[in-house]
């Protein structure tokens, strides 16, 4: 009798071993009602959980969850239904989204994800997106003069509204670790930014900080930022260290633009294919290298060299070299692939002390 009863609590235990695994996967992706019967679903799959429904606006499809979240070696993928150009996914809990492994669209749509108290991309993850993809922690989310809101999603979950308002950032973080790699737009816009890993687009690469941007690599992990047009990359307070790998640094096709209202420290190497400009100050305690195919602009200098090497005009304002530099970094001015076949530059080129 004991030998039965061990055997069918075996037996049990198998068959509800796969439902229990199930369960605690899909825990990690809990769709909320607020969307009513549009509501979103997770059908999940040996190779990769499917997320379908969800409202249909025009060509917007609006998914909308209390916990979003992709553990590690997993696989989250959207549907993508015909003549879907732009998919929203707001998450109204009030916990991070963590994003440990791959994240992806069975389509050619735009990825929007809205979470106000921030985003983790950890070091496996890894995007599978031929469009763009753009993450916040705005509260809101605005197109189509739609407001899709994750403070206040049951009042008004697809609010028509007659505004267009500027860029939001919200209060939470934004942290990578990983590979985002996309084919056309990236964009990142938070309160804060902490980035390291690969941020690569086919399009532009947005970065939006409103409050603190912070950028760094190390001797084995490098920071890449790579646009195949624009890079825009703005915050309240940036800070940026990638000089630790010899792969790290930041490129772009088309223009390079920094921008904040503070001194921006950035210690890193910069290659742009059209004009680079810094909207304010530049600090470098070490060796930082500005290479363009355009323009060169920015105003005050400090650091403890200057490397600029510039397809057209170079614009500074004051110069302050203010230590001895030992950098093995330098340009090489025969090299024109990076400044579409110009081989004609202004350069300048600043060290103080050098042995």
């Amino acid at each position: 009798m004991k030998i039965y009863y061990k055997l069918l609590c075996n037996i049990l235990l198998l068959l509800t071993f796969p439902y229990l695994t199930k369960k605690s996967v899909n825990a990690q992706l809990i769709p909320d009602n607020t969307l009513g019967k549009e509501s979103s679903t997770v059908n999940p799959s040996i190779d990769k959980d499917l997320i379908e429904g969800g409202a249909i606006r025009n060509n917007n499809l609006f998914h909308s969850f209390k916990e979003f979240n992709v553990n590690p070696n997993q696989k989250v993928y959207f549907s993508n239904p015909d003549n879907i150009t732009n998919i929203l996914t707001r998450v109204t809990g009030s916990n991070i989204s963590r994003i440990f492994g791959t994240l992806g669209i069975n389509g050619n749509a735009n990825l929007f994800l809205v979470n106000p108290n921030g985003i983790v991309f950890g070091k496996d993850a890894f995007l599978d997106i031929p469009g763009s993809f753009s993450a916040t922690t705005a509260e809101s989310l605005f197109t189509d003069n739609f407001e899709f809101n994750t403070v206040n999603p049951n009042n008004s979950p697809l609010l028509k509204v007659n505004l267009t308002p500027g860029l939001q950032y919200g209060k939470g973080t934004i942290a990578n670790r990983g590979n985002l790699t996309v084919g056309k737009d990236l964009s990142l816009s938070a309160g804060n930014l902490d980035l390291q890993g690969r941020l690569i687009a086919g399009g532009d690469v947005n970065l939006f900080a409103g409050d603190s941007l912070q950028i760094e690599d190390s001797l084995t992990n490098p920071f890449i930022a790579s646009a195949g047009s624009n890079l825009l990359l703005e915050g309240n307070q940036v800070d940026i260290f990638a000089l630790n790998h010899p792969e790290s640094g930041f490129s772009s096709n088309a223009g390079m633009k920094l921008t904040s209202t503070n001194t921006i420290k950035g210690d890193a190497r910069f290659y742009s294919g059209g004009n680079f400009q810094i909207n304010g100050n530049l600090l470098s305690p070490n060796d930082p290298i500005i290479l363009a195919g355009g323009d060169v602009s920015l105003a005050d200098y400090t650091g403890a060299s200057l490397h600029i090497l510039a397809g057209g005009s170079v614009t500074l304002g004051d110069v302050e070299i203010n230590a001895v530099d030992n950098s093995e970094n330098s340009i090489n001015p025969n090299n024109t692939a990076l400044f579409n076949g110009s081989d004609t530059f202004a350069s300048l080129f600043v060290r103080s002390n050098f042995i």
